[in-house]
């Protein structure tokens, strides 16, 4: 089974200056992430939350995916490992879970995305359980992160981008189109872990020498 969203890819893209001024238009009172480069770095300190929005565990951080989606607004977007994240497929936003109590799209492994959908997507953001003690709490088998990162690299978009939310830098591959594009340390406050939005980015294809004379 597949998705057919839209083909094609992310030649005419946003400069990560470009992302930086989105971002600073949104959060004018907050020190935005620093453009180096073609890559991005800072800190988003959101602060003590103790509550969960909708009571399912590992939700985002507080003010977290508004901040990132301000430096990436692009769709069609992923939502992957999305939790309770609510899927809005009219405005291009997917979302992939294996836990079947999740309003997601499909209920399917991560490393199954590309059974389903094919260079379709601008953005994909990850929230995998972050390590094997928190698995049982997903109620879900542990995700094989490099598989899970080699599938992600066959949906997305030649220019599109991963934020992959973890507290390790994951295992990427340049074999699979892969470049980096930065990160973005996050913390909530005392006694919390500290997470990285480590960003990828799928590199545009090369043009063959015939084709640069046409």
């Amino acid at each position: 089974m597949s998705v057919e969203i839209i083909q094609g890819d992310c030649r005419e893209q946003r400069t990560m200056q470009d992302r930086v001024r989105l971002y600073q238009e949104r959060f004018p009172r907050w020190p935005a992430p620093q453009a180096v480069g073609d890559s991005l770095y800072g800190v988003f300190a959101i602060g003590n939350n103790y509550s969960r929005k909708k009571g399912y565990p590992g939700e985002y951080p507080r003010t977290y995916l508004d901040r990132i989606r301000a430096l990436f607004p692009e769709t069609p977007l992923l939502h992957l490992f999305s939790g309770s994240i609510e899927p809005d497929s009219e405005h291009g936003i997917y979302c992939v879970d294996a836990d079947a109590t999740t309003p997601a799209d499909y209920h399917i492994r991560a490393a199954d995305i590309g059974s389903y959908w094919t260079k379709e997507f601008a953005v994909v953001l990850a929230d995998p359980p972050y390590d094997k003690a928190l698995s049982p709490e997903y109620a879900v088998e542990r995700p094989d992160k490099i598989k899970v990162i080699s599938a992600i690299s066959e949906v997305i978009r030649p220019g599109g981008y991963l934020v992959w939310l973890d507290t390790r830098m994951p295992i990427w591959s340049k074999s699979d189109g892969w470049e980096w594009a930065g990160v973005i340390a996050v913390f909530g406050g005392t006694n919390r872990v500290l997470r990285g939005a480590f960003i990828l980015r799928k590199r545009l294809a090369v043009p063959q020498t015939a084709e640069l004379f046409k």
